[in-house]
């Protein structure tokens, strides 16, 4: 999401952020930490999102445990996705955190965090295992009364170790990011967001880069004591085209061939907060035009989504909670790319268990 990021620096670090928390855990009184599993059932009539129109159902199983040490914190996660017929899509990741959350003087929070991600494919998909080096900083303050701002900056490292060197998909990004929420008298909440993003490919004979920024603004507000709505837009734009490198790899099916691309996106949503169940009805509208690949015209995408969703929680013993998780949602696609001119549906069911 801007000047290079050396592999090195970024391991730096989180190194030394591990080691801090290791010390700070030490001084600080102990915390009891905190867990959560959660097993996911899916069921999809599109799993590959064209006009193929493969059905496919499968199953996700996460787990998190996360240990605090005063300002510190440290965190440790994975999980595993499985498939019923495209087994091919079958994966597995694993992550580490740590992070250090201050609120100095007038500042509401000073926060720093460095991590790594894992992701591996099985069978052919094994060309897409990432692995990721990240690390990031931000600050959030009150400037006026009912007025906050914030700022963050991301560094990150991703290779594909399976990938061939031909390719040279490798590489770095620089995000920054920038916000400002408040309430309003109506009563309303408002936030505004805005962002700035650049990929640069530092292992190809001549680097290439792509950037692209966006903005979005979140609107909510309570209708009553149980419901509330919420409106979001966001626009991106993507400010560098798309090099014959680059539509090499969007070719290829990695990540280029998700960002080059400019877009509009509205949100609508209701909630819902029942005695017993906290329930979200969402409409989503969606416009995109892809960068051009040689030879092939630019592929332009609207998109309408309804989502239904429900959720509750049921404490047990000794502070652990049971949460149950139904979601349905239902998505057509119109596009000037014929293959891609269709429908979807996706159901799911899940169940977690979390301390505290």
């Amino acid at each position: 999401m801007l000047p290079n990021i050396h592999h090195q620096a970024t391991r730096g670090v989180l190194l030394s952020a591990l080691l801090l928390s290791f010390c700070g855990g030490a001084l600080a009184r102990w915390t009891a930490p905190s867990l959560r599993a959660a097993l996911d059932a899916h069921w999809t009539d599109n799993e590959l999102a064209d006009s193929t129109r493969q059905e496919d159902k499968g199953a996700v199983l996460n787990l998190r445990l996360r240990q605090p040490l005063g300002p510190f914190s440290v965190e440790a996660g994975g999980s595993l996705d499985r498939h019923d017929q495209h087994s091919e899509l079958d994966q597995s990741s694993h992550s580490a955190l740590a992070s250090l959350n201050l609120a100095p003087g007038h500042w509401e929070s000073l926060w720093a965090h460095a991590g790594l991600f894992n992701q591996a494919y099985s069978g052919d998909y094994q060309l897409y295992d990432r692995r990721r080096l990240f690390a990031a900083a931000g600050l959030r303050r009150v400037l006026v009364p009912h007025l906050k701002g914030r700022a963050q900056a991301q560094a990150a490292t991703t290779r594909f170790p399976s990938y061939p060197d031909s390719l040279q998909a490798n590489y770095r990004d620089l995000v920054l990011t920038v916000g400002l929420n408040g309430a309003l008298p109506w009563p309303l909440a408002v936030d505004v967001e805005g962002g700035l993003q650049e990929r640069r490919y530092v292992d190809m004979s001549e680097p290439v880069a792509t950037a692209w920024s966006w903005s979005t603004l979140r609107l909510s507000r309570p209708l009553g004591e149980r419901l509330g709505l919420r409106l979001q837009g966001s626009r991106r734009w993507q400010m560098s085209q798309s090099a014959v490198e680059l539509d090499s790899l969007a070719a290829n099916g990695l990540d280029p061939g998700e960002l080059l691309y400019d877009g509009w996106q509205a949100e609508l949503g209701l909630q819902h907060l029942g005695r017993r169940w906290r329930s979200t009805l969402s409409a989503e509208r969606l416009w995109a035009s892809y960068a051009a690949e040689p030879g092939v015209s630019a592929r332009k995408d609207q998109s309408l989504a309804l989502s239904l969703g429900a959720t509750r929680a049921l404490p047990l013993r000794q502070g652990w909670t049971l949460g149950l998780n139904l979601q349905l949602s239902r998505r057509w696609t119109r596009s000037s790319v014929a293959f891609y001119n269709t429908p979807s549906t996706l159901a799911q069911v899940g169940l977690s268990v979390a301390l505290p």
